[in-house]
């Protein structure tokens, strides 16, 4: 029976033992070998790292490339984004509440301290990204604090002032 299939299929009788026996169709697989990019591949990296935004048939005729150039372009693409430079003005976005900037702010007078005496003092500034005010860190002995959304801290010159413990950083 299986000679008969062998000379009606026109294949080998053992080839039609061993797909009688197997549990599954058979599979063909390659074994790797190199291709003809592998001989040109180092040359292209040092030009895509010279120049990463040189086009494949600049590359293809630079490195003497003389086979497929759909082949040498998808070689490339592969090898271009290893190549490219981190740009320096690459823009960050942000969603709303991601990140924050903190800065110091001196407000415009003195601020009295306990011991009657008067100095500059720093205030943290937060601003959130996205967000539409500043939250100001600092506050009085009430408890009071500076509104969101003010540009200025209020300062009386009364005991309530902020103080130097009073400050919060």
């Amino acid at each position: 029976m299986h000679a008969a299939i062998a000379r009606r299929l026109g294949i080998s009788r053992t080839t039609v033992v061993k797909a009688v026996a197997s549990t599954s169709p058979p599979v063909y697989v390659r074994r790797p070998s190199e291709t003809s990019f592998v001989v040109v591949e180092p040359r292209v990296k040092a030009l895509l790292a010279a120049t990463p935004d040189m086009p494949a048939t600049v590359l293809a005729e630079r490195v003497g490339w003389t086979g497929s150039i759909t082949w040498f372009r998808e070689n490339v693409a592969r090898l271009r984004p290893e190549q490219q430079r981190v740009d320096p003005a690459d823009r960050l976005e942000w969603e709303a509440g991601d990140a924050a900037q903190c800065d110091l702010w001196f407000p415009p007078r003195k601020i009295p301290l306990e011991d009657a005496a008067a100095c500059l003092l720093p205030v943290p500034d937060h601003r959130r990204t996205g967000a539409r005010h500043r939250g100001f860190h600092a506050c009085t002995a009430e408890g009071g604090g500076i509104a969101p959304g003010t540009s200025t801290p209020p300062i009386t010159p009364s005991r309530r002032d902020v103080t130097m413990r009073q400050v919060c950083f």
